[in-house]
């Protein structure tokens, strides 16, 4: 399964001037809902854009009552980004370099599931980047960062699979 911030447009263009049929679609696998009941071969068009699982079904019948049913593959939709549900400062102390403290972050997407966490800092020697497929798409996330000197200002961005992304900035001055 496949996550796209697109639009999907399914073409039916049947071979037939003689064919009657007709075009489903459905979201996230609940009910069919009927898009057109159709005579010909010209061809009718179907986007999806809203958030979900898409998938269309075509049943065509000919002159003689022959009729075939066929399903499109699905396809998955999440223009949505990914939230913050928890960022709060865990106060420290200071120590032999400065302050010393963390942020802790919680992130979730309810959709295609988290991707990607960038930390970046006023010292880009310091930015931490966990790679594609970090989460496996896990559906939430939570991180801890250490705030002492070195992260005097930074921000956290988080990218869902589909590639929508959120972020929050904070610096040490403004927490504790």
């Amino acid at each position: 399964n496949s996550w796209t911030r697109n639009d999907i447009t399914l073409t039916i263009q049947p071979t037939s001037d003689t064919a009657e049929w007709e075009w489903y679609y459905r979201n996230n696998s609940g009910a069919w809902s009927n898009v057109v009941n159709h005579n010909g071969s010209s061809s009718q068009q179907k986007t999806f854009s809203s958030d979900g699982s898409w998938q269309g079904k075509i049943t065509v019948s000919d002159e003689a009552g022959n009729s075939q049913t066929c399903n499109t593959s699905t396809y998955y939709i999440d223009k949505t980004p990914p939230y913050f549900t928890k960022v709060q400062a865990i106060c420290g102390d200071w120590m032999n370099n400065g302050f010393i403290g963390y942020m802790e972050f919680n992130y979730a997407d309810d959709l295609s599931g988290l991707n990607v966490r960038t930390a970046r800092s006023w010292d880009p020697r310091r930015d931490v980047t966990h790679a594609p497929g970090y989460w496996g798409g896990s559906k939430s996330g939570a991180d801890f960062i250490g705030t002492g000197w070195w992260w005097m200002g930074y921000t956290i961005t988080i990218t869902d699979v589909a590639g929508n992304s959120a972020s929050r900035s904070s610096n040490q001055t403004n927490f504790c």
